[in-house]
């Protein structure tokens, strides 16, 4: 819903920017993601979470090799959503604004590909024959594995150590806005949000440690597998919360934002009628002796406006007689409909 949400507010039907690269990013994320939950599926299906002990032999080896492929989807989605969240800072800070930040965007995004590369070619080949990472849980088959606990933590620290530069990159950026502080924190913690991201990790980090020293793995599986899919599917919301946060502000102001204005407005003067007091009916006098001067101010301006403006602007005439609410139809171009009334 958030990739969706996503290209909605970059819509010209939202007034926004475009799509670009981090919006395509993000939608290949959303495929992986939806391959791998897809998986995940399957695995339960197949006994993952159950004892190794209560299983059919086959269906172990099934499961092992989905959580094997997992492995790869798993990684594109946390590395591509990261590049997709570098993407936007280069759209949002374009090169005369800032070329040093420029430049560590474009070196974080090289970086996260060599740790998508390094990672997966770590997958491919941590055991020999390489179909031993899932047929070698029976301790019958001939071969071996590279040690995976060591890997398991270089693996998660590069990766919880490029969640932190990705999501702090910005805000030195951020922090010298010209904009009031209360705006700048809540556009600060709109990109720190995705810290939670990290906490994710490190969660999984913990069930990947018990795995490897675990004889269940269908058991520890289980964990490993729902903190991978949570992690990714909070990381890809995350990624879209930036997108997000201008079209949320503007649907939350013509909802409950006006409603609370209204409210307000209506108790500030004096509510019911039955209930009003002088000083109210006072007030509300003065209001509407205010309303009359800028009416009377409003007709005046439009006036001097049609006298200096030659008579043959045509948006100039329409703005004439939708002031007396008569605008022809013979006037088909685009702000007819916008100037009825």
């Amino acid at each position: 819903m958030s990739v969706i949400f996503r290209f909605i507010a970059r819509s010209a039907w939202m007034n926004g920017a475009g799509l670009g690269w981090d919006d395509w990013t993000i939608l290949l994320c959303l495929v992986m993601l939806a391959v791998g939950n897809a998986l995940l599926d399957q695995m339960t299906r197949y006994g993952l979470g159950q004892d190794i002990w209560m299983l059919d032999p086959a269906n172990i080896t099934h499961v092992l090799f989905l959580f094997w492929v997992q492995e790869f989807l798993y990684n594109g989605v946390i590395m591509t959503t990261k590049i997709s969240i570098v993407l936007l800072y280069l759209r949002i800070f374009p090169s005369v604004v800032s070329t040093w930040f420029r430049r560590a965007c474009y070196l974080t995004i090289g970086l996260c590909v060599c740790y998508l590369i390094s990672c997966d070619l770590s997958v491919v080949f941590e055991c020999k024959p390489i179909s031993l990472a899932w047929t070698g849980w029976d301790g019958e088959q001939k071969g071996h594995c590279f040690n995976q606990e060591a890997e398991i933590f270089a693996v998660s620290g590069i990766n919880i150590a490029l969640d932190i530069l990705v999501f702090f990159l910005p805000i030195p950026k951020l922090i010298k806005l010209e904009i009031s502080p209360k705006k700048k924190a809540g556009i600060c913690l709109t990109f720190v949000v995705g810290l939670f991201v990290t906490v994710c990790s490190v969660i999984r980090l913990q069930s990947l440690v018990q795995w490897g020293e675990t004889t269940n793995p269908m058991w520890e599986y289980n964990a490993i597998a729902i903190w991978s899919s949570v992690e990714g599917n909070c990381t890809v919301i995350c990624a879209c919360m930036p997108s997000m946060a201008g079209p949320i502000k503007k649907v939350w102001m013509q909802t409950i934002g006006s409603k609370i204005s209204w409210s307000g407005s209506a108790n500030k003067y004096g509510g019911r009628s039955g209930d009003r007091t002088p000083s109210h009916m006072e007030l509300s006098g003065r209001d509407q002796m205010f309303e009359d001067r800028i009416s009377k101010t409003t007709a005046v301006t439009t006036e001097y406006d049609a006298r200096t403006t030659s008579s043959g602007n045509d948006e100039v005439e329409l703005v004439d007689k939708s002031q007396h609410g008569s605008v022809g139809d013979k006037y088909t171009h685009a702000y007819a409909k916008e100037w009825r009334v």
